[in-house]
């Protein structure tokens, strides 16, 4: 072998170990987890993605975006369709965007599969503008949240945490009962809530809370109507949507404490009975835990009821 050939392979070998030792000591999105009676808060989401329904014939027309920021906990979407020759019929446009957390239920070989309550709780805010113009093209938002048992692959809790359409002819703004001005039509709130569900130990779960932003319109008579929850809206310094607290708190798992509590129950001590010398150095043990008839509800090992000794 060449002294070239063997420089050569040896660069490529450190090569190889460099990249090997990269990849052991790189990052990894580690998943939550929490065990019965414990409690978990998330400081940002584990990430966040986008989503759009936009015909093809009115892609170029529909003004659909949307945008997120898992580091800030930040959703953004708008729908701000235009007229044009593209629509025919009545269409819908979508735009959408998520963030999501992932966190475990923890188990042991005998703890798996049992199944423990559990508390969602967020505090969520919202700042948009909905606008509503024509007869057909009603604007709508909504703002949603889910647990989803990874899995198990399916959603076990969802529910509305706000949301609302446009209604009416001509030029409105959604529950406002004014015309259209510089101050009707933004919306900025805030909600604290919680809501319970049942999980399983030893499952992964993600939490999903997603805006979506939509406008039904035939694109020819009614033009104008908007969901804008995003940067720049007509009114106001910017919109968008999110969480500023995320915890999930997990219940005690009671066929675990039953099954601890039968254990203690059945419990009994071995013991000497001498000093360790003799005839007396013989092993004793005691009766299982008693319940003590002059103390309600309290138990005292050794004993099985009778009058207290002197």
């Amino acid at each position: 072998m060449t002294h070239w050939l063997r420089k050569c392979l040896l660069s490529k070998a450190l090569m190889i170990l460099a990249l090997l030792s990269w990849m052991a000591v790189s990052p990894v999105a580690a998943v939550e987890t929490v065990s019965p009676g414990e409690s978990v808060e998330f400081l940002a989401a584990d990430s966040c993605s986008t989503d759009f329904e936009i015909p093809n014939s009115v892609k170029e027309l529909a003004r659909a975006h949307a945008s997120c920021s898992a580091s800030q906990r930040v959703l953004k979407a708008e729908v701000r369709p235009i007229t044009g020759p593209q629509w025919v019929g009545l269409r819908t446009v979508r735009a959408s965007a998520t963030l999501t957390n992932d966190f475990e239920v923890l188990a042991d070989p005998d703890t798996v599969g049992n199944t423990v309550g559990a508390w969602v709780m967020y505090d969520s805010r919202w700042n948009g503008m909905m606008l509503f113009v024509g007869f057909f093209s009603p604007p709508s938002v909504e703002l949603s949240i889910r647990l989803r048992d990874v899995t198990d692959s399916k959603v076990i809790k969802g529910e509305m945490i706000w949301g609302r359409d446009g209604s009416g002819a001509g030029i409105s703004i959604p529950y406002i009962p004014i015309d259209l001005n510089l101050g009707g039509g933004v919306d900025n709130q805030s909600v604290s809530n919680t809501f319970a569900a049942v999980l399983t130990r030893g499952h992964k779960y993600r939490i999903e809370m997603t805006l979506t932003c939509s406008v039904f319109s035939d694109g020819g008579l009614d033009v104008g109507s908007e969901c804008d929850y995003m940067d720049g809206f007509l009114v106001g310094s910017g919109g968008s949507a999110g969480w500023t607290r995320l915890a999930v708190k997990v219940g005690l798992d009671e066929e675990e404490v039953l099954r601890k509590l039968e254990t203690l129950l059945r419990h009994t001590h071995t013991y000497l009975t001498g000093k360790g010398v003799g005839h007396n150095n013989t092993e004793a043990a005691t009766s299982e835990p008693v319940e003590d008839p002059d103390v309600p509800g309290t138990t005292r090992p050794g004993r099985r009821g009778g009058k207290r000794g002197n």
